[in-house]
């Protein structure tokens, strides 16, 4: 199956074991359009409705569509999916538009990057030239964006 706009891989990351593990987009992208239509179907698929909000089984999937990035008029939005606490008393699947993150995310090489388990300390996740690294983020706990 052909996949236009899209690069073809997905990212996990596994914060709990630091396995890091890339896998095709082509599974999640047939009937499924756009970031919202692929982060929907990575959760619906991943995700049982007995897993909290909390939960290291929960996921937090950035996603992008087929013209992200393109410069296309309207094309800059991503997806950021995975179930929210907010929805008091039964939490489920919610979905919010990312800015400039995931037009960076695709030229990185990644349609989606799924976020899962949790660390035992604050990291943060480095990636560059197809090179993913998960990395210790302590030094950088508390701080704004102005002094980082």
């Amino acid at each position: 199956m052909e996949q236009y706009g899209y690069v073809g891989k997905i990212l996990r990351v596994n914060l709990t074991t630091g396995e890091k593990e890339v896998f095709p987009t082509e599974k999640y992208v047939d009937g499924f359009m756009g970031s919202k239509g692929l982060a929907a179907k990575i959760y619906w698929e991943e995700v049982g409705p007995e897993v909290k909000p909390f939960d290291p089984e929960n996921k937090l999937i950035f996603a992008s569509g087929p013209a992200n990035g393109t410069g296309a008029n309207s094309s800059g939005k991503g997806s950021l999916a995975g179930k929210s606490p907010v929805w008091y008393p039964v939490s489920s699947f919610t979905h919010s538009t990312t800015g400039n993150f995931t037009p960076t995310m695709k030229r990185a090489g990644f349609d989606a990057i799924i976020i899962e388990g949790k660390a035992e300390h604050p990291v943060y996740l480095w990636i560059c030239d197809g090179h993913v690294e998960i990395r210790d983020g302590r030094d950088l706990w508390g701080k704004t964006t102005r002094n980082a």
